[in-house]
């Protein structure tokens, strides 16, 4: 009997002992989380004054309010006013990512009809599209996709997967939009005939900081960070973003779903928050 009382001693020992070190290993993980994500909001926000002030000399000098600048400096100021519209990009997207590595909370919910977003979306990529030779094409489907969500955001989530398809191809981008009811989402499918992405990529697309080089687009601007913020996102309104299908060389097919509103939901209701607290690895 003691021998048995001293196993079991041991064993809730060892129990014991796994225990506070994994609490160790979350709270460790939580305070590098949140310092980093501190780290990102303090330089997100320092950095913009300085942009700020570097874009309006900017658009001084390519204006000619401070004097008709010299034939010679009109592309150099091109190339550095968008380098600056590029860098306030990359400060959002650092900015978003410090607030969800917290909490994931929208900022103001209300209905729309996702075909609506998808719209808009696809409205500001034309003139990109075009520029390049190429289109987009939408399919809005016949039935009524009303949502409840942050209604910007979800068109931050389309404007990434749409510019993504404008990037990452070859050639002039072809673009196909569809919009469906499929089991009680509201499913966008967002296809391209781009470069695709490769096998040894598709598990970690979704991570931050993770960028495809392909052979073709490896000088396509980012900061590895657009689908990791979509997909955190597309969570935060109880949906999914997926790579559906790819083929290297021959193009992917995003898909981007979101509960349906249930019925009884009207125009103009703004519903409490999502509240969503990520996982700590522990």
């Amino acid at each position: 009997t003691l021998q048995v009382f001293n196993i079991f001693v041991a064993l809730a020992s060892l129990v014991l002992v796994a225990y506070v070190e994994t609490r160790q290993r979350a709270e460790q993980a939580r305070t590098s989380s949140e310092a980093k994500s501190e780290f990102l909001r303090v330089a997100s926000h320092e950095l913009r004054g300085p942009l700020s002030v570097l874009g309006g000399y900017l658009s001084l000098l390519s204006s000619g309010d401070l004097g008709k600048p010299p034939v010679r400096w009109r592309a150099p100021l091109q190339v550095l006013s968008a380098k600056t519209t590029e860098l306030n990009a990359i400060m959002d997207q650092l900015l978003e990512v410090s607030r969800l590595d917290g909490d994931v909370m929208m900022r103001e919910r209300t209905l729309f009809d996702l075909r609506d977003a998808v719209d808009a979306a696809v409205k500001r990529a034309e003139p990109r599209a075009r520029l390049g030779g190429g289109g987009v094409t939408v399919e809005r489907g016949g039935d009524h996709l009303g949502v409840v969500g942050d209604e910007g955001q979800v068109g931050n989530i389309l404007d990434n997967l749409l510019n993504n398809a404008l990037a990452y191809t070859r050639g002039p981008a072809r673009v196909a939009v569809r919009c469906s009811a499929e089991g009680g989402r509201a499913v966008v499918r967002i296809s391209d005939h781009g470069v695709g992405v490769p096998d040894e990529l598709r598990r970690s697309l979704f991570g931050p900081f993770r960028r495809g080089r392909q052979q073709g687009v490896e000088e396509v601007a980012g900061t590895g960070l657009g689908l990791y913020i979509s997909r955190e996102l597309a969570l935060a309104h109880g949906g999914t973003l997926i790579l559906e299908q790819s083929t290297p060389g021959d193009g992917s097919t995003f898909t981007l779903a979101i509960p349906l509103a249930r019925s009884g939901v009207t125009e103009g209701t703004r519903p409490a928050s999502i509240h969503r607290r990520r996982q700590q690895p522990g």
